[in-house]
């Protein structure tokens, strides 16, 4: 099950955070500001948590219907939280 206005704003959100911390580092570079470019910085680490979430999204939806692979021996199901998917 996709939510495409969902992933649609996720997008936004993400392109909005990346534009504030160009502008941000920008702003801070041309008026001396510390506090805009320590802000800048700052988003910065928010981006690559959403870039990172961005590709596991990506992932999840790429393997979505890939096959469960389970350990050799079904003994070893007791030491995990696997369990048998019907196929």
């Amino acid at each position: 099950m996709e939510n495409v206005q969902g992933e649609r704003n996720t997008w936004k959100v993400i392109s909005l955070t990346f534009l504030m911390m160009v502008v941000e580092i920008i702003t801070g570079m041309l008026f001396g500001s510390m506090a805009l470019l320590a802000d800048g910085f700052h988003m910065a680490t928010h981006t690559f948590a959403l870039g990172i979430t961005a590709i596991a999204y990506y992932y999840s939806l790429k393997h979505a219907h890939a096959p469960l692979i389970l350990p050799a021996k079904p003994s070893l199901l007791k030491k995990t939280s696997l369990t048998y998917r019907d196929q």
